[in-house]
């Protein structure tokens, strides 16, 4: 069943002085009661969260994904798909409509909400969020696709801790299908740190590609920030990264697309006071900070090591280039990402 809606007005989100927001708004949310699920049969429905900027290359499979994972779900309830069209200029409403005549889909409903104003990830979920009602949110990103049992596996985790506000998913890499050296070069460069990870130190870092919250948990959020940084300051420490819940993704194959990127994410940082106090700011990277373990590096084959060293390198000139132009552009606003 595919409904339609269109928001054409910026929905509400907090807009909280820094000084205030940790001290109440974190508290609340880290403290309020939530209802506490024991099984699977204690809550009524879920709502799937699909924002999206010119995603028609990609929100087929990963529509696709996601319907067979709600099909997974034991004693199934009532399972919602909203997908926030944000200021679309390609296939990606034919894409849905696809979908949906040919993906059997009486048991979800599928909604559409029309923004034809480019408002960025962060405002279309908080447009989502108004437009949906179930007790469980659950926010996927229009470019991944989930493996078998990753929807199961993160509710399951909410239900088993009821203290956790946030579950989200593990990231693999998809294989990157070109005919292009250079760019199949870059592609595994700038990922290889995906690959070995476990020679870099565990730490807990929110990922937004697949999150999971009961309803009350959810902040909405506001407009500058990536919404993964948003997460970690304010759920963080009660999050968990579910290891067998898995979403597999595209990793960038040129290094003006990682500047690009990463850039977005520097602004971000830069731009946190405007939410947070100094001493949350302060608390949360020294929380993440990892450090890497150079004896395991060199243990590693040659390609391996050196492909990481090499994207180590490539980050610390990138980064003196983000800081510059940030320095003399403290408002930077990031710019969409052409798929592909």
């Amino acid at each position: 069943m595919l409904q339609k809606y269109k928001m054409n007005e910026e929905p509400p989100f907090f807009n909280i002085g820094a000084e205030n927001f940790l001290k109440d708004k974190q508290f609340f949310y880290y403290n309020k009661p939530v209802k506490v699920y024991k099984n699977f049969s204690d809550f009524s429905g879920i709502t799937i969260a699909i924002p999206t900027h010119n995603g028609g290359r990609t929100i087929k499979s990963m529509l696709g994904s996601v319907i067979n994972r709600l099909e997974e779900l034991p004693l199934p309830p009532e399972k919602e798909i909203v997908i926030c069209l944000d200021h679309c200029n390609d296939d990606t409403k034919l894409a849905v409509k696809d979908v949906v005549n040919r993906i059997a889909t009486d048991n979800v409903i599928i909604k559409l909400i029309d923004n034809h104003y480019s408002k960025g990830k962060a405002l279309a979920l908080n447009s989502i969020f108004e437009n949906s009602s179930k007790e469980i949110f659950c926010s996927i990103d229009d470019d991944v696709i989930l493996e078998k049992m990753s929807l199961v596996n993160l509710l399951k985790t909410l239900i088993e801790n009821p203290e956790v506000r946030c579950v989200f998913s593990v990231w693999k890499r998809l294989p990157f299908k070109s005919g292009n050296p250079w760019k199949l070069f870059w592609h595994y460069v700038l990922g290889v740190k995906f690959d070995i990870q476990p020679y870099v130190e565990p730490r807990e870092i929110m990922r937004g590609a697949c999150m999971m919250f009961r309803r009350e948990n959810f902040v909405k959020f506001p407009p500058v920030l990536n919404e993964d940084q948003f997460l970690q300051y304010i759920y963080w420490p009660k999050t968990r990264e579910v290891q067998d819940s898995i979403v597999y993704f595209n990793s960038v194959s040129s290094i003006f697309d990682y500047y690009r990127r990463s850039l977005r994410i520097m602004a971000g940082s830069k731009q946190l006071s405007r939410y947070f106090t100094k001493e949350r700011i302060k608390e949360c990277p020294q929380s993440f900070a990892s450090k890497i373990d150079y004896a395991k590096i060199a243990g590693l084959p040659l390609r391996q090591g050196l492909a990481f060293l090499l994207y180590l390198f490539i980050k610390h000139i990138l980064n003196i280039f983000k800081k510059i132009r940030l320095f003399f552009n403290s408002n930077y606003k990031w710019f969409r990402f052409k798929q592909g």
